[in-house]
């Protein structure tokens, strides 16, 4: 099939399934957003960058846990969704527990953090009513739902990655190849080749997200450095994304040092291409790179008219830093609350009535750990 067919085949059952009432992507959570930022596609690979304290794996498992997650469970029947899990910097029960404890908030307005789950402070034990909230067949059926859809695996280097998702692949699927003539530039001698052609999955409705948490804790591949083993990572994410449509998300450091003095004072902090850690290569080869920022860490009193001094830690700037297929450097003002993973969108710099709700909110939080609703 040559890749003109490839295209006009793809127009035509996208259309086709939108006119049915199907999806071509995840929707953003973030609707005042979808303009730079749709959701989730079938064959895009996504980074998700930001400094030390900013909320890379908050934001990640926001948009790429979260949202397809609770979309596939309320929209039983429009996609079929399996999420490979690498995590390498946090272990599974914390991940499901800051789920519950978002649960929690979105559904029952009820605000406690994974540790008040966990019991660890002294003095704070998980009550009943919590508790029970957790039992409920309400929050039981979603974790059901997750922990079906949700698969955490062990992989920790490049090709255990690509080794375990290239397996489901070829099950999932059919790799249809060509012949190619080689020819020799030294000899002239030709030779014929079987190359990958296209990817014929048995379900097109199926979304598979494979999620990195995070590059710097990529474990060496045997005679690679750091740099190299982070670059063939990207190389196969690059051909889960091309050959099979597969949508691959790397979290990936910035350099919080290449951030200067007069940077700070100028407010230019956000993440940039340049700033990624050990390698800039994933910067190169993804699809959309979205930053996330955190003012506060750099002492930043007010940031694109937000005042910071107020808003402290729920204050974050999420960012469409490159896209390869539209418009890049906007940005969003969120509201972000650490204990339950929360992200709404701020109102308007403007709109100061609506920003004193979120003022107060902010500093209920900071005295009430229970029962508070959203912005």
């Amino acid at each position: 099939m040559g890749v003109v067919e490839q295209m006009l085949n793809l127009i035509d059952r996208n259309r086709e399934r939108a006119l049915g009432g199907g999806i071509n992507c995840i929707p953003s959570p973030f609707e005042n957003f979808r303009n730079d930022f749709p959701g989730i596609e079938q064959g895009k690979y996504y980074l998700v960058s930001g400094a030390t304290k900013a909320g890379k794996s908050q934001i990640a498992t926001y948009l790429f846990l979260y949202a397809p997650i609770l979309y596939a469970y309320n929209n039983p029947g429009k996609l079929r969704l399996k999420i490979f899990y690498f995590p390498l910097e946090e272990a599974p029960v914390k991940i499901t527990l800051r789920f519950t404890a978002y649960l929690l908030y979105t559904m029952h307005k009820i605000r406690v953090s994974p540790m008040y789950l966990m019991s660890i402070q002294e003095g704070e034990i998980i009550d009943d009513r919590v508790r029970e909230l957790i039992h409920s067949p309400e929050i039981q059926d979603i974790l059901k739902f997750y922990e079906e859809h949700v698969y955490f695996m062990d992989d920790r280097n490049p090709t255990g990655v690509w080794k375990t998702v290239k397996r489901y692949a070829e099950e999932a699927g059919i790799t249809h190849r060509k012949t190619v003539i080689i020819e020799n530039k030294e000899t002239g001698i030709k030779q014929e080749k079987q190359a990958f052609d296209y990817y014929e999955p048995k379900d097109p409705d199926e979304y598979i997200i494979i999620i990195v948490d995070h590059a710097g804790k990529v474990e060496q591949e045997r005679g690679l450095s750091k740099k190299e083993s982070i670059d063939k990572l990207s190389e196969y994410f690059m051909i889960l994304r091309d050959h099979y449509k597969y949508t691959p998300v790397l979290l990936q450091q910035q350099n919080s040092d290449t951030v200067s003095l007069d940077a700070v004072k100028q407010k230019r902090v956000s993440p940039t291409y340049n700033g990624l850690m050990d390698t800039k290569n994933p910067g190169q080869d993804c699809s959309m790179m979205l930053g996330i920022t955190n003012p506060k860490f750099f002492k930043i009193p007010d940031y694109l008219e937000y005042n910071i001094v107020k808003l402290g830690q729920y204050y974050r700037a999420l960012e469409v830093v490159l896209n390869r297929e539209g418009e890049s450097n906007n940005v969003l003002s969120l509201y972000f609350d650490g204990a339950t993973n929360v992200f709404v969108p701020l109102p308007k710099p403007n709109d100061t009535v609506s920003l004193e709700k979120v003022y107060k909110l902010v500093e209920r939080n900071e005295n009430r750990p229970l029962e508070l609703s959203n912005p």
